[in-house]
């Protein structure tokens, strides 16, 4: 089945397009939420994929196929951020993790492929020129998805002294202007 076929059922016959989309899309969709998700319970994965073909239900009549860009690839990009949505919200106690977080789709070129590389060498360098606590806030902010409440509790424990005045605009400079 195309695409413009899929978006069309979806559309005229919501019931059997989801039926058809899970058929199609169903494993690689639980596999990406699987992955993000991999210390959640499976509540959460199932919760995260079932969010994901509402999400595609919901947004299938906007969907452009003059875009470049598949359906498929429109709808694994929907389980990425459902499941990176979920994974904030458990706040869950995860090792870091790490910077490539993009899942590689067939159409990828070697060349993006080595973009993200490039990407995330720089990265690493950015993260390892600042000076604690920045380094450290920006750690746990966008690494760990602590709120800035438990970043500010745990560097003043750490400290053993008061947070220096900057570190709430700090925090607040990190978060926004992402």
């Amino acid at each position: 089945m195309n695409d413009q076929s899929l978006i069309h059922l979806l559309k005229a016959d919501p019931e059997e397009g989801l039926r058809m989309a899970i058929s199609l899309y169903g494993k690689a969709i639980k596999t990406i939420c699987s992955s993000i998700l991999r210390d959640a319970p499976d509540e959460d994965i199932e919760e995260a994929v079932s969010d994901t073909f509402v999400a595609i239900w919901q947004s299938a009549r906007n969907f452009r196929t003059d875009q470049g860009v598949s359906f498929k690839s429109y709808c694994y990009g929907i389980a990425r951020k459902k499941a990176l949505t979920r994974r904030k919200t458990l706040l869950l106690d995860m090792n870091l993790i790490p910077l490539e977080e993009n899942i590689l789709f067939p159409q990828d070129t070697i060349a993006d492929e080595h973009e993200r590389h490039e990407e995330e060498r720089i990265l690493h360098e950015i993260i390892f020129a600042l000076k604690e606590p920045q380094r450290s806030v920006f750690i746990l902010r966008y690494f760990y998805f602590w709120r800035i409440r438990e970043i500010s509790i745990h560097l003043s424990h750490k400290s053993l002294q008061p947070l220096p005045l900057y570190l709430p605009s700090l925090l607040h400079l990190l978060t926004y202007s992402h």
